[in-house]
């Protein structure tokens, strides 16, 4: 255990670079904090006993009033089936472009920065 506060005492001597590290691990966490809330929607429309439809849940949304709106020209675009296969296409389709979005490249680069750089320096010492 010794050894194991000698080391984060350490770390503490590059405070910016700990600092970085946390603010990626932050960045990383609320990543995939937003990917399991947006398997919500997902789940509840193909395990759903109300068959709203992926147009119902948007309305239902936008009726309690949370911070986010879905536009009314999504809700237009939306399909108002209650088949789950084709809600489920929808919203598999809209992962994959937030996946492939360069913001989220940066973001995946972030997971090595936190877990090398703060630790690289204070090892050999």
């Amino acid at each position: 255990m010794k050894a194991y506060w000698t080391f984060a005492r350490q770390l503490l001597a590059t405070p910016w670079t700990l600092g970085a590290a946390v603010a990626c691990a932050v960045v990383s966490g609320l990543g995939i904090a937003a990917g399991l809330g947006a398997a919500l929607p997902v789940l509840d429309l193909m395990l759903g006993e109300d068959g709203q439809g992926l147009a119902g849940i948007a309305r239902d949304h936008n009726a309690a009033g949370g911070r986010l709106q879905v536009p009314e020209w999504v809700l237009a675009a939306l399909p108002e089936t209650t088949e789950a296969s084709l809600g489920v296409v929808l919203l598999a389709l809209a992962a994959l472009t937030v996946t492939v979005s360069p913001a989220l490249g940066a973001m995946i680069f972030t997971k090595p920065y936190q877990a090398v750089t703060p630790g690289m320096p204070t090892a050999p010492k």
